[in-house]
């Protein structure tokens, strides 16, 4: 195990569902998710009611709209919004974002990772694979299929910490991500959204590629660090 650089990040979590998947998960984070400040929600229920709970609970949150749900694509900038601002605030250069129904299935430590990226600058980011989901995944396998449709992955070691890298995609999955990719791509607008098949993430994916950004895993070809809870329930506006 290599020394791990001695510094805490924040933790931004994005919520829609009104207290569906939060709790767990926020209590799922604090016993395995070290070297991350108190979680932040960015919060689109648009419900006072919910509002109002996690206030009293003392869950530091930014609405999007207190009045209605506003939808991914505003949440998702406000999210990069709150991602800048308290990455500044702390004069850190990564910050960890989450969605609300992601759980951490064994513990990670969120310093062990930055300073893997710091060896590899050229990562906008790395995330924590999942079970697999859709059916190609199922079938395939989670890395084989992503492998197939061409996203380039490489086994890779740094610090000791297995990684697999990949051409694409950008991911909203849960991951830590770069400040200085936040900093240069700005989230897609509607327009920009609508233009790509996918909608947003592939958008992004193409911005931060013509920049030169790549992406990764932590772990190695076969880790599954987080469970999707939520994948079989969409709900709310573009999520």
């Amino acid at each position: 195990m290599s020394a791990r650089c001695p510094r805490r990040i924040p933790l931004i979590v994005l919520s829609h569902r009104r207290g569906q998947y939060l709790p767990k998960t926020l209590r799922n984070l604090r016993s395995y998710f070290a070297g991350v400040d108190r979680p932040i929600v960015v919060d689109d229920s648009g419900s006072a009611t919910h509002h109002r709970m996690l206030d009293a609970e003392g869950i530091q949150f930014s609405a999007v709209n207190p009045e209605r749900n506003a939808g991914y694509l505003k949440a998702m900038k406000r999210v990069w919004e709150v991602a800048g601002e308290e990455c500044d605030r702390r004069g850190v250069d990564y910050v960890a974002l989450w969605e609300e129904d992601f759980l951490l299935t064994k513990p990670v430590h969120a310093a062990d990772v930055t300073c893997v990226m710091d060896k590899r600058p050229e990562l906008a980011q790395l995330n924590f694979p999942r079970q697999p989901v859709y059916r190609i995944e199922r079938t395939m396998g989670y890395m084989e299929s992503h492998n197939a449709r061409g996203y380039d992955l490489h086994r890779a070691s740094v610090n000791t910490f297995p990684i697999v890298t990949r051409r694409r995609p950008f991911t909203t999955n849960p991951s830590i991500v770069s400040l200085d990719a936040i900093l240069s791509c700005e989230w897609p607008t509607r327009e920009e959204a609508d233009a790509v098949e996918g909608g947003a993430e592939p958008a992004m994916s193409l911005v931060m590629e013509s920049q030169g950004w790549g992406f990764g895993w932590w772990g190695s070809w076969n880790s599954r660090f987080t469970h999707h809870v939520g994948h079989a329930r969409k709900s709310g506006t573009g999520y």
